[in-house]
């Protein structure tokens, strides 16, 4: 129930800026929180403040590129600032801040979530989308929250970078790797990996010993032989 409250915050702050709105709207979802007795972290709920600042850097009716402009430009704008702006964008399925978001991917694991959110609305359209995220994945080591939702984006592409392929497995077998970059990585062969890979996939199942690693290569297996099945061809790359 708090994750939902947090949401709808957010989503209040998202689409109906007007102040008075705002103000009601909030008051009416704090009043909700206290009569069924919950509280919510103070680094999970929308404070006056921030919702000062977001109506202030997100006006009501701005353009979708200048409102990220106004983001990519404030040095007080947080990961919802940049959220609510890259939202925007996404509904127009507008690849206007690819590139600025790339470039900074690596450096402000905060926002991956949102970033790659909004690339994922672009994807398998953008092929320099893919390129760029195989880049960051493969090349010095991302933070692992980084890598978690560069590989969910690379998860729904058309097609895997070569270099991207070969550090899922590794990952796979890597037990000393986050469990859920490792699980990411198992839905990901499943998405991407051959027929033939299918017996290797099955191979991992003896060596990985995290329970909740091994579910999701069971899933990734089952999702290749599936695609195997379906009139005899495989649909992987």
């Amino acid at each position: 129930a708090g994750v939902a409250f947090v949401r709808l915050q957010d989503d209040v702050m998202m689409f109906d800026q007007e102040r008075d709105r705002l103000d009601a709207a909030l008051a009416a979802l704090e009043r909700e929180l206290a009569a069924r007795g919950l509280a919510l972290s103070a680094a999970k709920t929308v404070t006056r403040a921030a919702a000062d600042t977001v109506a202030g850097l997100l006006p009501r009716g701005l353009p979708a590129r200048e409102m990220f402009d106004r983001v990519a430009a404030a040095p007080e704008a947080g990961p919802r600032q940049v959220r609510f702006a890259l939202a925007r964008l996404a509904q127009d399925a507008d690849g206007y801040a690819v590139g600025w978001m790339l470039d900074r991917f690596a450096e402000r694991p905060e926002v991956a979530v949102s970033a790659a959110a909004y690339l994922a609305t672009l994807v398998p359209d953008r092929p320099d989308i893919v390129d760029r995220l195989g880049g960051l994945v493969t090349g010095t080591t991302p933070h692992p929250f980084v890598m978690l939702h560069a590989l969910r984006v690379l998860t729904g592409a058309a097609w895997l970078p070569p270099a991207v392929y070969q550090m899922c497995w590794s990952l796979v077998a890597d037990n000393g790797a986050e469990f859920y970059v490792r699980q990411q990585a198992a839905r990901c062969l499943g998405r991407h990996a051959s027929p033939s890979a299918a017996t290797r996939l099955a191979h991992l199942l003896s060596s990985v010993y995290d329970k909740d690693v091994a579910r999701t290569v069971r899933a990734a297996l089952g999702q290749l032989r599936t695609r195997t099945n379906l009139n005899g061809v495989s649909r992987g790359c």
